[in-house]
């Protein structure tokens, strides 16, 4: 338990987010009291952030919980990406990388992100278009 000069105390308790499933995912759930009355909206925002906090463990939790394969998960769909490079004449195929590192970084995420399955797309689309032409 905190104390602060103003009488107000952060309470501390022990929860856990997935039910009885195992194995047991804990989150220490912290909570505002505002004992003497004089702190008005500190509990209120203290509140909604600890809400927030709690909201991605519960996505952490989620994410490690469940049982996907990884090795399927791709960036991109690699058909729809296929037909978007078909549209494009084929020296400006590439330059759909440069458009995408710069989705990734304003996204805030690597701007390599994706880009093997891009030239993988490119490679099949160039080999298939090789074999319609022989």
């Amino acid at each position: 338990m905190a104390k602060f000069d103003c009488g107000c105390r952060i309470m501390t308790d022990v929860i856990t987010l997935n039910g009885r499933n195992q194995p047991m995912w804990n989150y220490l759930l912290k909570t505002f009291v505002n004992v003497r009355g004089k702190c008005y909206r500190k509990p209120i925002k203290f509140q909604y952030m600890e809400n927030k906090l709690m909201e991605m463990e519960k996505q952490r939790m989620d994410m490690f919980l469940e049982n996907e394969d990884e090795e399927q998960d791709t960036y991109f769909d690699l058909i729809e990406l296929k037909e978007h490079l078909k549209t494009l004449p084929p020296n400006e195929r590439h330059k759909v990388k440069d458009f995408e590192r710069l989705r990734n970084l304003a996204n805030g995420q690597d701007p390599d992100e994706g880009m093997d399955e891009i030239d993988m797309a490119i490679k099949e689309l160039e080999e298939e278009e090789r074999r319609h032409e022989n």
